[in-house]
């Protein structure tokens, strides 16, 4: 009987040890996905109690396929599930309506080298919907970027069907059944291409990308387009340059459009943030990044912060700005963080969570870091 009561006793004492996730644990976490022969990430999205991520994984016979990942609030995996098996796929943007994921992938053919972008609809349990392809077998159609709202999705990027070297613009809308409203493309001289969408509630859209198509000019720009409900477009905006423009990310907060690019000049890179007016395009402000390395994405937070991450060497650089420009953390005063950095956001505990590929020294997975709004994971 003595025996027994000790029995009962640990039990019930180690069900009351069982506190579930920790705040802790909840804010701060690095985690792995995937198979070590080869898996990315390139998107995260936040969820009621964890996350979603997007990209890829490899199989044994090194073909990717899209990898997306259910985890909880600590980043441990509730679902992870793979999709294609006829040509390498990779996952590149994951959005939700409905408690349903939408997920934006690329599909490039083994034998031709053409790329095709899709919609791939997962439901809450890692089951496939369905799937919607864009564009046509024949030529490459690359969508860069999506927006969903609870009626239709709206998609930028760019087209190869008039010329397989110089692409086009390429912005569309489709219901959420992948029915098409419109599909717009942009030709020129040169090659340009959309990289960033935006759509207010008034069904307005603005749309950032490149172009080398600016007469009078050698160098590839940073273009602003402006288009109403139907699609139809206002006159475009180029940011002058100096040299080559490459676009980094963009956001948009406080009634403005913040758009990082990297400055290409012979062998270096000098990050860049422009400032616009969302409502009239015009710069607000602009300034050199002190971040060290190209920009690769960026996140605001709803208390005026915005993180700039960028990658050098294998090793992820932080720095942090707030809404007029001016540098409130440099990256010299945090640590650096092994990996790589595809998507970053800010998250509801008020910290922040970015997605991207570790190092080549951990072999090559998905990895998803979440830090606080005090910076755990990077202090020195």
């Amino acid at each position: 009987m003595k025996k027994l009561w000790c029995i009962l006793t640990l039990i019930l004492t180690m069900a009351g040890c069982d506190k579930g996730i920790s705040d802790f644990q909840s804010q701060n976490f690095i985690k792995y996905y995937g198979e070590a022969i080869g898996a990315q990430g390139f998107d995260v999205l936040e969820i009621s109690g964890g996350y979603v991520v997007a990209g890829f994984n490899s199989t044994a016979l090194y073909k990717k396929q899209v990898f997306v990942v259910k985890t909880d609030k600590a980043g441990n995996t509730i679902w992870a599930r793979q999709f294609g098996t006829s040509h390498n796929e990779e996952g590149h943007i994951v959005r939700t309506v409905n408690s349903e994921y939408y997920t934006l992938g690329i599909k490039t053919n083994d034998i031709t080298g053409i790329k095709n972008s899709f919609l791939l609809k997962i439901g809450s349990q890692g089951d496939s919907l369905t799937t919607f392809t864009f564009g046509d077998p024949s030529y490459s159609l690359v969508v860069n970027d999506m927006v969903v709202d609870e009626e239709a999705f709206y998609l930028a990027g760019e087209s190869y069907q008039n010329n397989p070297s110089q692409p086009d613009y390429y912005f569309a809308k489709f219901t959420l059944d992948g029915n098409e409203i419109w599909q717009r493309t942009m030709a020129a001289a040169g090659s340009q291409s959309f990289n960033k969408i935006f759509v207010s509630q008034e069904g307005g859209i603005i749309l950032l990308g490149t172009t080398n198509a600016v007469i009078g000019s050698t160098y590839t720009h940073i273009s602003v387009v402006e288009f109403d409900e139907l699609g139809l477009p206002f006159y475009p905006k180029e940011l002058d340059a100096q040299a080559n423009q490459q676009f980094g990310d963009a956001i948009r907060t406080d009634n403005q459009i913040i758009v990082a690019i990297n400055v290409e000049s012979g062998s270096s890179t000098t990050p860049r943030l422009v400032s616009l007016s969302d409502q009239s395009l015009e710069i607000l402000w602009q300034s050199n990044s002190t971040l060290g390395a190209p920009i690769t994405s960026m996140a605001s937070s709803p208390q005026g912060t915005i993180s700039l991450f960028g990658e050098k060497g294998n090793v992820i650089i932080l720095s942090q700005i707030n809404s007029t420009g001016t540098v409130v953390l440099e990256s010299s005063m945090v640590k650096q963080l092994a990996g790589s950095v595809r998507a970053a956001i800010s998250t509801s505990d008020k910290g922040w969570a970015l997605v991207g590929t570790t190092a080549p020294d951990y072999g090559t997975m998905m990895q998803l870091i979440k830090t606080d709004a005090e910076l755990f994971l990077f202090e020195p």
